[in-house]
């Protein structure tokens, strides 16, 4: 196994992202009142942040250039009003947000467990236990960051940089145009790291499902395992896995921690050419002391909600790797019901008649043109090799699988 593992990510996988973001927040829809007092909630919470860059310059400017007794007195009520306003709607959206994400995994979990008791015996002939416990357990969990930690980002910190940026252009537009440099070359990055992102996520979720499987395996065949002295095999085969969910997670690690220095260092050149511009706008009087202080407050200011928009990303990502894989298992057509309900008991004659079943992927059919006729009551010797069909045979009757061709019937049923 490598990272080349990952599954090849082509130009319709935005497309695909959004499409399953879409999906994902459908689940939300049931629960759109307290949704929307989170996302309210987290609007007014993202422009309370500018609200202190705004209040520096009458504070400077009033309170100790011109010395205002009535802003003096003012001041301090409006910082105690804004904690209050930022206390109320932090927790609001905090508390709420969470709710709607704890609900959306166990509503997926409730639908996955109930897709499990419909699927057909092939899909489990074809997906190991231990990567179906995987999704159910730890990929339904991975979704719960796009509803919070994502969403909050998300919401909160675009509103308080377009909240910034607006009180930046009041001061002096000019030099906030300087700071859009950032918007395309930050774009760019956040692109290339995302491609990247959501590959190592589904590799990681993929050998995370081995793992589960190896466990699995080792708890199931316990036994057998101490028979045939199995242990160093057993033990080297988990490390193996085990090692590679420590590199794709390091790999994660990685790329996620050199996104963010790298458009903080993008954002530092274009705020150093801004504050140099400042200072001689200032040094001109266009700009007040307390103008001066504020501008530059708000500039800073963004440097937190940026950064932390940058790790949005890598929460989307992880969750739409996750999400991806749970739909996929959703999606998969259910058994289907063809048995009729009948008025009489049966005798319980079982005929196969030319019979023919054969697995997927495999090359050699398991069953070739089967005939047999079981009288009620009678006992039969089924006698092979491990492979040669028996449990294939007996399977069928119940209608774990359905015949390639042939007839089951039942009293001619």
């Amino acid at each position: 196994m490598s990272s080349s593992d990952a599954q090849p990510v082509d130009s319709s996988d935005n497309a695909n992202g959004r499409k399953l973001y879409r999906r994902l927040l459908a689940y939300v829809k049931p629960h759109w009142k307290i949704f929307t007092a989170s996302i309210i909630a987290m609007i007014i919470l993202g422009a309370s942040d500018a609200l202190f860059a705004a209040l520096l310059k009458p504070l400077l400017d009033g309170s100790f250039v011109e010395k205002d007794p009535d802003t003096i007195r003012l001041m301090p009520l409006l910082v105690i009003g804004i904690f209050i306003l930022r206390g109320i709607t932090s927790f609001i959206s905090t508390v709420s947000l969470n709710w709607i994400a704890t609900r959306l995994v166990m509503d997926l979990r409730n639908e996955m467990y109930e897709q499990i008791l419909s699927l057909p015996n092939q899909y489990f002939d074809n997906n190991s236990t231990g990567h179906i416990i995987s999704r159910i357990t730890y990929n339904a969990n991975q979704v719960s960051h796009a509803c919070t930690t994502a969403l909050i980002s998300l919401i909160k910190d675009s509103v308080t940089i377009i909240a910034l940026l607006a009180w930046m252009f009041y001061l002096d537009w000019k030099l906030s145009m300087i700071f859009f440099i950032l918007v395309p070359v930050a774009g760019g990055i956040i692109y290339i790291v995302s491609i990247r992102l959501r590959k190592l996520s589904r590799s990681l979720q993929d050998t995370m499902g081995n793992m589960t499987h190896s466990i699995e395996e080792t708890i199931g065949g316990n036994h057998v395992i101490k028979i045939f002295g199995a242990q160093a095999f057993e033990r080297k085969r988990f490390n193996a896995i085990n090692n590679w969910v420590r590199r794709f997670t390091m790999k994660f690690t990685t790329t996620s921690a050199f996104n963010a220095p790298l458009i903080e260092l993008v954002a530092a050149c274009a705020l150093a050419f801004i504050i140099y511009m400042a200072s001689m706008s200032a040094a001109e009087g266009s700009l007040s002391v307390g103008g001066f202080v504020s501008f530059f407050a708000a500039m800073a200011m963004l440097f937190g909600p940026t950064k932390r928009l940058t790790k949005v990303n890598e929460n989307i990502q992880i969750a739409l790797a996750a999400s991806e894989s749970i739909f996929d298992m959703l999606d998969e057509p259910v058994e289907r019901m063809t048995g009729i309900k009948l008025s009489k008991r049966l005798s319980g004659t079982i005929h196969f008649d030319h019979v023919n079943y054969r697995y997927r992927d495999s090359e050699h059919p398991a069953l070739n043109d089967i005939n047999i006729k079981i009288q009620p009551g009678e006992s039969i010797a089924l006698v092979g090799e491990s492979g040669s069909g028996k449990t294939t045979l007996v399977n069928m009757i119940p209608s774990f699988y359905l015949p390639d061709d042939g007839r089951i019937l039942v009293d001619d049923i």
